[in-house]
């Protein structure tokens, strides 16, 4: 049985084929044309050679793009690798050469990074351009126009590739504790069976309207905020950016039901416009995610807005939803819920053993949506996939009616604005420099990101500006610590490791003093 994800558009598309899919602006798609671009696009993948298992990577902010794109991939049978738009050229080289994908789409504002990126994994690999104008055709030496090949291209066949449940749809990547980003492979299962079951948890409908701010290159955007919506005949108001003002006014205008939020987005709504009023009783589902929310923030935003928020949890490797606290959300404030049907959670000691009821450990996943591995990562997989358990590095507890609380973290990782920033990846940079001789990242609380790196560094002859300097000629500029401070030593455990927790006690005497 074929189960590609996108057999639910073309589903959509013959459901409800004249209601609008995509609002981005004043530009509507409705189903069918959605779907007939998707399939237009997927007829352009095949006329450039792309067969089914090829890596097709994604740099493309949130537009119309993005899921036409998304989906005449998965349409055509390839895999799609979808990139943060925030990174350096340096990184997305890195993940166009592990991935081995064979072309690169880029929007037009991300050219130049594009460009960069393939000339340092100097391997062939088609280019893509994504014009900003509808209408408007870029003459590339490097490469081809979206709208070219759009233009000269036969639509695929009304019926998408018969993937295999358990073929990789994308590859999404993330966990970089070893200095480098894994590829997380996801499914067409994996990504179906979420999105389905969120759809019916949530009580998607024809006639929700749903905010979509969320990047899609993140899963918890792209799952929540583009597959479950389409997937039920939801219009998706797309946004390029998120823009509190632009965000109450749409929410008031457009009816706005459904929203995805990360706790920065929160934050700023609540402090957006203050001494003005706006109408959310249409938001019956409002669900932040991607990083621990705040109780006092969640308060504040029930105070202003009459509106409670639903937490959810879920990482990268469970595609991503694991948990949401859709019933009792005012009540149990602070708990991210009770796992999704057909996904399951453990929480376990140091030594595997199954922790009681309100006794804190690692919370372990099992379920429909566990990734089926790491790309090219059998050891990495082994070591995070045991008798079907995902070992999240997480530390939570459930409680007697098996809700979900989250107390930390195991693994060494920062959240800044809902994106996962890992101290090794940032110390193996700063370790680059030939004045460095020992570097140790931890996270700093912040009132509207909720943290910032902050790096402490042994070495000879450096300084703050020329450290940050350094940094943003190698990696993405979220991830560029926001203070420095240097030292004669790093704390280290019995075995001569970086000691984390004692480097977090350091930053806390060194804010305070």
């Amino acid at each position: 049985m074929s189960l590609n994800l996108t057999e639910f558009l073309a589903r959509s598309a013959r459901t409800w084929p004249d209601k609008a899919a995509i609002v981005f602006n004043e530009f509507r798609l409705s189903y069918r044309e959605l779907a007939g671009m998707v399939r237009r696009f997927a007829g352009a993948l095949e006329q450039c050679g792309v067969g089914p298992g090829d890596r097709v990577a994604l740099l493309l902010p949130n537009t119309p793009h993005f899921p036409i794109i998304f989906y005449g991939i998965l349409w055509r049978g390839a895999v799609a690798v979808p990139m943060n738009v925030l990174m350096h050229a340096r990184e997305v080289a890195y993940q166009l050469a592990d991935s081995g994908a064979v072309m690169l789409i880029a929007h037009e504002v991300m050219l130049e990074v594009a460009r960069e990126a393939l000339r340092i994994a100097d391997r062939p690999i088609r280019l893509v351009a994504v014009e900003k104008e509808p209408l408007s055709v870029l003459s590339l030496a490097d490469g081809d126009s979206f709208n070219s090949l759009m233009g000269s291209a036969s639509p695929s066949g009304r019926q998408p590739y018969p993937a295999n449940p358990e073929d990789t749809a994308e590859i999404v990547y993330t966990a970089a504790m070893s200095g480098w980003p894994m590829g997380a492979e996801l499914t067409h299962a994996n990504l179906f069976l979420n999105a389905w079951i969120c759809s019916r948890l949530q009580e998607y409908r024809p006639e929700d309207n749903c905010f979509s701010a969320l990047p899609f290159f993140h899963t918890f955007g792209q799952t929540g905020m583009m597959h479950t919506p389409l997937m039920s005949g939801s219009t998706v108001h797309l946004f390029y950016k998120f823009d509190p003002a632009a965000a109450l006014e749409c929410f008031t205008r457009e009816r706005i039901t459904i929203a995805g939020f990360v706790p920065t987005m929160c934050h700023y709504l609540v402090h957006a416009r203050s001494n003005e009023h706006y109408d959310l009783s249409s938001l019956r589902a409002p669900v932040v995610g991607g990083a621990k929310m705040p109780l006092e923030l969640a308060e504040r935003f029930r105070k202003r807005f009459n509106r409670p928020l639903m937490e959810g949890y879920g990482l990268t490797e469970t595609s991503p939803v694991v948990s949401y606290n859709i019933d009792d959300p005012e009540r149990r404030a602070g708990s991210v819920g009770q796992p999704i049907p057909y996904c399951y959670v453990q929480i376990v000691d140091d030594q595997g053993s199954p922790r009681k009821a309100g006794e804190p450990g690692e919370v372990l996943v099992r379920g429909h949506n566990v990734m089926k591995g790491y790309w090219n990562r059998p050891r990495e997989t082994a070591e995070t996939i045991q008798n079907g358990w995902l070992a999240t590095g997480d530390l939570g507890y459930l409680d007697q009616e098996g809700y979900l609380w989250l107390v930390g973290v195991k693994k060494p990782l920062i959240i800044r604005a809902g994106l996962n920033i890992y101290p090794p990846e940032v110390e193996r940079v700063l370790m680059e420099h030939p004045n460095v001789q020992e570097a140790g990242v931890t996270g700093m609380a912040d009132p509207a990101r909720g943290e910032e790196p902050a790096a402490f560094v042994v070495g000879e002859g450096v300084d703050e500006k020329s450290l940050r300097e350094f940094c943003a000629g190698r990696m993405g500029a979220y991830k560029i610590p926001k203070r420095f401070f240097l030292v004669e030593s790093l704390p280290k455990d019995a075995r001569g490791r970086l000691d984390r927790s004692r480097l977090a006690d350091l930053l806390r005497e060194r804010l305070n003093s």
